[in-house]
């Protein structure tokens, strides 16, 4: 894996201190000009995707991304947007959907699911109906 080290920036004096010295900050040029260079994209498998689906490190790793999306509402939120949208029914495809927690979601509310086409893939296996 590649590591990304920050350039030396140039430092612009920016205070005068008793002794006479000054203190330096980055430029914000240089900085800039930093964020916005080419890097090497470099994707790897999540360390999930190298365990076993049923081993307890990805099982509890699943259980925390159920916490988290639940504390976030980030479920809710596709629900409602779906259920407040009258323009038409929807087609989705959820690419990482693990357990197939999201489409189990959105398919639960009634408002939802017969306006949806919804499809889930992972490197797991199907889930379990």
């Amino acid at each position: 894996m590649e590591v990304i080290r920050a350039p030396a920036y140039p430092l612009l004096p920016i205070a005068e201190v008793e002794r006479g010295e000054a203190i330096a900050a980055p430029d914000p040029a240089a900085i800039a000009a930093f964020y916005v260079q080419p890097r090497k994209r470099i994707v790897e498998p999540e360390w999930i995707d190298r365990l076993d689906p049923e081993s307890p490190e990805a099982q509890r790793s699943r259980r925390k991304l159920r916490r988290m999306n639940a504390l976030m509402r980030n479920f809710d939120w596709f629900r409602t947007r779906l259920a407040e949208d009258t323009s038409g029914s929807w087609r989705g495809l959820e690419i990482g959907a693990g357990d197939g927690a999201l489409g189990a979601h959105l398919f639960a509310d009634q408002r939802t699911r017969r306006r949806i086409e919804f499809a889930g893939i992972d490197r797991i296996g199907r889930p379990a109906s």
